[in-house]
C-alpha cells in the first residue's frame, strides 16, 4: 500500500561534507537504506560550514541525523559539532573523516558514530539502525498548543516551566507555550526517571544538565534553571547516579 504525503514517515537529514562526489554517493546510500526500513529521506547537502551551521540552529523542522566530515576544506568539523552542542541542538550526530585520528577528540559532542572513509552501506546501515533504535525507545509527548496538538520529542526538551498556570516547553527548536493541564498531568506523560521536578515551577531534562551548584543546575546550552532548597538534594544525587551510569569508569 502506498502511502499518502500526509503520513509518510520523514526522516531528515543534513550531511556536511565539502567533497559533492561523496555528498552524492552518500546522499543515495542513505535514501537507500532507510527506503528499506520504511522511511522517506531526502538529504539536505551542505558543502559550507557556516550555511550548515544557519540551517540546523533554524530549527523551522529539526533534522533527526547530522553527518558532519570532520576535515572541511580546512576547518575542523568537530568543533562545529561542539558549537551545535553548546547551542542546545541535541539530535543524534556522526562523524566522518578519512582518519580516525580525531575520534577521541569528537567524543566530547557525543557522537552515535565515527565512520570513515570510505562509508559503505553496511556502516551506514550501522548508524541508521542505532539512531533508529534510539528513536523506537522514546514515546512522543503530545501537547496542545495555540497552533493546535502538537508531538514533541522528549529528548528534545530541556526543561519546563509553569508561570501564571501557563507551562513552557523549553525545546531546542524554540519555546513552546501549551494550553490547559498542569504540571503534574505533564509530569505524568514524560518517561520514567528522565524528567526531574527541580522547583516547584520547574521539570528539568536530567540528560540535559551539565553541572550542578547550590540551588542551580546549568544545562548544555547555556541554560540555567533554578533549585529548590527542598529538592537540591535529590537533584544533585540524581545528575551523579546519572553521570556514572553513562561513564562506568567514572
Amino acid at each position: 500500500m502506498n502511502e499518502t504525503a500526509e503520513n509518510k514517515k520523514i526522516y531528515r537529514v543534513a550531511l556536511c561534507d565539502d567533497d559533492p562526489r561523496f555528498c552524492e554517493a552518500c546522499g543515495k546510500l542513505l535514501e537507500e537504506v532507510l527506503r528499506d526500513r520504511g522511511w522517506d529521506c531526502s538529504p539536505d547537502v551542505f558543502s559550507e560550514p557556516e550555511a550548515f551551521l544557519r540551517a540546523v540552529l533554524a530549527g523551522m523542522a529539526p533534522y533527526d541525523l547530522l553527518l558532519i566530515d570532520v576535515l572541511l576544506g580546512g576547518k575542523n568539523g568537530v568543533e562545529l559539532a561542539k558549537a551545535l552542542r553548546k547551542k542546545g541542538v541535541g539530535c543524534d550526530l556522526a562523524f566522518i573523516s578519512v582518519t580516525p585520528d580525531f575520534a577521541l577528540e569528537g567524543y566530547e559532542a557525543e557522537p552515535l558514530h565515527y565512520l570513515t572513509k570510505p562509508v559503505t552501506r553496511e556502516k551506514l546501515a550501522g548508524v541508521i539502525d542505532r539512531a533508529l533504535k534510539r528513536r523506537r525507545g522514546e514515546r512522543a509527548l503530545i501537547v496542545r498548543t495555540k497552533a493546535g496538538i502538537c508531538r514533541v520529542a522528549p529528548s528534545g526538551i530541556r526543561f519546563i516551566t509553569i508561570s501564571d498556570r501557563m507551562i513552557t516547553l523549553f525545546t531546542d527548536a524554540g519555546k513552546m507555550e501549551c494550553i490547559g493541564g498542569t504540571l503534574e498531568q505533564l509530569e505524568r506523560e514524560l518517561p520514567p526517571g528522565r524528567f526531574l521536578r527541580c522547583h516547584k515551577g520547574y521539570l528539568v531534562n536530567l540528560a540535559r544538565i551539565k553541572s550542578v551548584r547550590r540551588y542551580l543546575a546549568e544545562l548544555d546550552a547555556g541554560s540555567v534553571v533554578p533549585i529548590g532548597k527542598s529538592h537540591y538534594a535529590e537533584v544533585q544525587n540524581a545528575f551523579i547516579e546519572y553521570v556514572c551510569a553513562k561513564s562506568p569508569g567514572f
